[in-house]
This record gives structure tokens, C-alpha cells and sequence, in this order.
């Protein structure tokens, strides 16, 4: 399967049926080659992340609302607009996947709409943005229910909360000490592979930090 399809298919079940990201994901890891896994897992995770400012700028590249029936080619057009937005892709290869996947979503009809709606952007992307910079709901990427109550809560410091939301945390590993210690542990992946990339938890004496998300397959041990 398309790699771009999976993530259309993922974020559509999560946003409009309300599944898992976790569960969604791992029933597509299967269905994607390999190399393929770590893009879908970003496209899935960083279109949801951003999904409501995503929405913003698509609701102003749209001539009319999608139907509900149509929430997978929604999906798509979301994924495709994180890509453009935030992901080290060129534009033509992006639209081109995405114009791609219409077909496997059996919605060969919007293979002209996604064309046109990406290619919109890659144009007046940048004049969308300037008009919505002001918006909450954009600069923040958090639904309007959430920045109100937060704005109510802490009038202060709603705004750094947000922020802080928005920060992406990093993978997190918790050492079993029935079997070593970190610092043991530690010891053995720096010299075994000169693996640096692992750093000490603050608030736990078990804890590991990892400079770079990666499959559990391929950590020392």
C-alpha cells in the first residue's frame, strides 16, 4: 500500500471515527514496505498534531466543504499540506503522491481536486498564512473548546501552555532493573555501537531520553 494512502486512511479513521492513532497505525505498519513505515508515522502523526490549523488553511482552498463520505480524500489533502508545510519533500513529489493515492482510495474523481487545491497553495500558501496568523486557533494548532477553557483557566499563561503543547516529546525508554541498571545499560550501547544519542532522564532514576524516535527493533539490546 501507498504510504500516503495508509496516512489518508489512519488520520480519517482517527478525526472522523474517533479510533486510536496507536491502534490505526499499527493495522497499517503491515500493509506499507518497510522503508515506507517511519514516513507514515510522521505524515500520521504530524497531520493530527497540526490538524487544526491544517483545516484552517484548507477551508480557504476549498470552493466548497467535502462531503462527509469523502473524509479519506479530506485526510489526504491534510496529509498532503503537512508535507508542504513541514516535511523536507519537494513539492512536485508531493503532489504528485498525493494526486497518486486518489486512485487506491477509489476516489479517482479527486485526483483533479488535490492536484489543484496542493498546487493553490504551493502559490498563495503564504498569503493564507499571513491572514490567519493572528487566529488562535492557527498560531496554536488547538481546537477553539480547548483555548477557551485554557484562556479561562489561566489567563496569564494560556498562551505558554499552548506552546508547550505544541513541543513534540521525545521518545522515552524505562530500563528493566531486574535485568541491568541505566548506567550499565548505558555502558554497554556506547560501546558496543558508539551510540551517544541517549541521554538520562530527570525525573527518573530508570529513565532514558532518545535524541531520535526509532523502532524498538534497532536499539542495542
Amino acid at each position: 500500500m501507498l504510504p500516503r494512502v495508509a496516512a489518508a486512511r489512519v488520520v480519517a479513521a482517527v478525526s472522523t471515527d474517533g479510533n486510536s492513532l496507536t491502534a490505526c497505525l499499527s493495522g497499517f505498519n503491515d500493509r506499507v514496505a518497510f522503508k515506507d513505515r517511519a514516513l507514515l508515522a510522521e505524515m500520521a502523526y504530524g497531520t493530527l498534531r497540526e490538524y487544526p490549523a491544517l483545516s484552517q488553511i484548507l477551508d480557504r482552498l476549498l470552493d466548497k466543504p467535502l462531503k462527509g463520505k469523502d473524509s479519506e480524500v479530506h485526510a489526504l489533502l491534510l496529509c498532503g499540506l503537512y508535507q508542504l508545510k513541514h516535511m523536507r519533500i519537494p513539492a512536485h513529489a508531493v503532489v504528485n503522491e498525493c494526486v497518486a493515492s486518489c486512485r487506491p482510495l477509489r476516489r479517482a474523481w479527486a485526483r483533479g481536486l488535490v492536484n489543484g487545491v496542493l498546487r493553490e497553495f504551493t502559490r498563495t500558501g503564504a498569503a493564507i498564512e499571513k491572514a490567519l496568523a493572528a487566529d488562535p486557533v492557527y498560531r496554536f494548532a488547538h481546537p477553539p473548546w480547548l483555548i477557551q477553557c485554557l484562556r479561562q483557566a489561566w489567563p496569564e499563561h494560556w498562551q505558554k501552555i499552548l506552546e508547550a503543547n505544541n513541543r513534540q516529546a521525545p521518545m522515552t525508554l524505562r530500563v528493566n532493573r531486574q535485568r541491568t541498571t541505566r548506567a550499565a545499560w548505558l555502558a554497554g550501547a556506547e560501546s558496543a555501537a558508539g551510540d551517544k544519542s541517549f541521554r538520562e532522564a530527570i525525573h527518573s532514576d530508570v529513565g532514558l531520553y532518545l535524541q531520535r524516535a526509532r523502532p524498538g527493533s534497532e536499539l542495542p539490546g
